[in-house]
């Protein structure tokens, strides 16, 4: 099924500055990176669970990139992003933040360093700690 990718982007900025709250998922009071891209999801259409429970600030098992296997369908890192693709980066050795594409050159993300849902271009840096793409496209996508 094709993806409403103008809808998600629409879904995914309506929670620009929203404040970054680690494990929270409430629109205009908190949010952290794993749970605004399930929240997004979910908005947008996708029968998926939450994110199943509490994990550390940063990620230090595979717990994230399985969440995102087990519900999206991997891409593998690529200098060519389209709307809508989901990132993985890896900070100090750990695949512990997540954002999505807005366009070809920019993201979307809760940002911990910005304190809020922030966008922005993707830029030498983002480029060089990302570590894989998915799409937002899936076989039980609802519409």
């Amino acid at each position: 099924m094709k993806v409403n990718e103008d809808g998600i982007i629409e879904i995914a900025r309506s929670w620009l500055n929203t404040p970054w709250h680690h494990n929270q998922n409430k629109k205009g009071l908190g949010v952290d990176c794993v749970n605004f891209l399930a929240s997004v999801a979910i908005e947008s259409g996708y029968d998926i669970p939450p994110i199943p429970k509490k994990y550390g600030r940063i990620a230090t098992s595979t717990e994230i990139e399985d969440y995102l296997d087990v519900h999206f369908i991997r891409k593998n890192r690529t200098k060519e992003l389209n709307k809508t693709d989901l990132l993985l980066f890896k900070y100090s050795g750990y695949n512990t933040h997540v954002a999505i594409a807005t366009s070809e050159n920019t993201i979307i993300h809760a940002s911990l360093g910005h304190g809020k849902v922030i966008e922005h271009p993707i830029d030498g840096v983002w480029w060089r700690i990302l570590k894989n793409t998915w799409s937002f496209e899936k076989r039980w996508l609802n519409y």
